[in-house]
């Protein structure tokens, strides 16, 4: 009787995202279904009027930059 080959635990991880690999749908499944969410996901901030304000360095020193989240399913941004 052959005694079962162990494996080290690098090959028990790839084994592990191997299988989680396999589990997920095809990649142009994948695609749309994150492209569909982000479209979701910028009507909704939009709506919320979610913004971001950060700071920028530019050679007049800084400068405090607000942006704020686009509706892409909006008439103009299709």
């Amino acid at each position: 009787m052959q005694k079962p080959k162990k494996r080290s635990k690098i090959e028990g991880f790839i084994k592990a995202v191997e299988r989680g690999g396999n589990k997920l749908p095809h990649p142009v499944t994948l695609f749309t279904i994150l492209a569909a969410l982000i479209l979701v996901l910028s009507f909704i901030f939009a709506k919320m009027g979610t913004s971001v304000t950060y700071m920028t360095v530019t050679a007049e020193g800084a400068k405090e930059t607000t942006v704020t989240v686009v509706n892409l399913l909006s008439k103009a941004q299709l």
